[in-house]
């Protein structure tokens, strides 16, 4: 009775252990067929990892070595900017003196258009005959003035740092001479 019993439990465990095999099979052929039909599933492999990371710092250098035209070159006719995230976005307009202005501009727009034509009439000095004009025209007027202004204050600051050179250049020859 007990050697049949044994026999039992190994008839058990030979089976329960072809079960688990089966089993580990299965997984191992679905993980096999899911990385044939999806190639961009990435598997743990450190070793291709590595190198692809090795063929990006090279990529780098040879990139760091060119020139700034030639990078320019390299990225015009590219949208690159598509793939940037919102932050990288306001990044680049808030480093970008153009940009910034034209931001600038637009937020004025907005301003604008949410005045109306009486407070937009007030805020023209000296125009003959903006009574008459639409509110698009009065918008239009304010900010083509304003960019005139900013235009003359960018004018006068440049040449307050030139004679600011220069007389800081005389300084220096006076010193020099002395």
């Amino acid at each position: 009775m007990y050697s049949s019993n044994r026999k039992k439990e190994k008839n058990n465990e030979s089976i329960f252990s072809h079960f688990i095999l089966i089993g580990v099979l299965l997984v191992e052929s679905f993980l096999k067929l899911i990385y044939l039909l999806n190639p961009t599933t990435k598997r743990n492999n450190s070793k291709q990892s590595h190198i692809d990371y090795q063929k990006l710092e090279m990529e780098r250098n040879v990139l760091i070595n060119k020139s700034n035209q030639e990078l320019k070159e390299l990225i015009s006719g590219i949208d690159i900017t598509s793939t940037f995230s919102k932050e990288q976005l306001v990044n680049l307009i808030l480093g970008n003196p153009d940009a910034m202005q034209q931001f600038i501009l637009i937020e004025r727009k907005l301003t604008l258009e949410k005045m109306t034509n009486q407070e937009l009439r007030s805020l023209i000095i000296g125009g003959g005959n903006i009574s008459r004009l639409k509110k698009s025209e009065l918008i239009n007027l304010i900010l083509d003035n304003y960019q005139k202004r900013t235009e003359d204050h960018k004018e006068e600051q440049a040449e307050s740092v030139n004679i600011n050179k220069i007389k800081n250049l005389d300084l220096l020859e006076k010193s020099l001479n002395e």
